[in-house]
């Protein structure tokens, strides 16, 4: 039996909607759960996403990306969540879960990264600010790895998820702001690679 390969949207915060829809997809220690980053900030219990994530890991196949918000968070003085200790350092539980993020993931048949590959560069998978920050759709025009791209960062509208998974896209938008909980934005989306299928949790938090 092929194990599913499950890729699951910017989080931000919602973990009734993240824990409903891995109860959703029922994961099995044989499958693979990736994430796009952006698990902190906008929802209402970010450290408890990053728990929720750091136990999950123990139990399950996940591997993490980080988002731009991790970057700014771990560059940041502020710490509004208590991932760091009185001296500003990332407390060691949390230090590994950072620690552990990837810019990428690179499978047989995708490429997983946050927001975008910079495919117009000489060295698109060293561009890391592109990973994290950028989504323009010209970056995409010099992939030539064969390989469809899964990512997150930008919102986008049910339906164009809808229509980018039902078509087939080389590139695939998962991010619809579940946190915004309105008309068109407030689904947490995960896509299976194998079946190429659709999976939602509409907000729950």
């Amino acid at each position: 039996m092929i194990a599913n390969r499950y890729v699951v949207a910017d989080v931000h915060g919602c973990i009734n909607t993240l824990t409903s829809l891995i109860e959703k997809i029922s994961p099995t220690p044989d499958d693979e759960i990736y994430f796009l980053g952006d698990y902190i900030d906008r929802g209402p219990e970010s450290k408890k996403v990053v728990d929720y994530i750091i136990n999950l890991k123990k139990q399950l196949n996940v591997t993490c990306l980080k988002g731009n918000h991790e970057e700014l968070y771990e560059e940041s003085d502020d710490d509004p969540y208590g991932f760091k200790d009185i001296s500003g350092n990332f407390v060691p539980q949390y230090s590994q879960f950072w620690k552990d993020l990837k810019y990428y993931i690179e499978l047989d048949d995708a490429i997983l990264v946050h927001a975008s590959i910079n495919f117009n560069s000489e060295k698109p998978f060293h561009d890391k600010v592109s990973m994290l920050w950028r989504a323009s759709k010209s970056m995409y025009s010099g992939n030539n790895t064969g390989k469809r791209i899964i990512r997150g960062h930008s919102r986008k509208k049910i339906d164009d998820i809808l229509y980018q998974v039902r078509t087939k896209g080389q590139v695939i938008s998962l991010d619809n702001g579940c946190y915004r909980n309105i008309t068109d934005y407030k689904y947490l989306c995960c896509i299976e690679l194998n079946s190429l299928s659709l999976i939602t949790r509409e907000f729950c938090d």
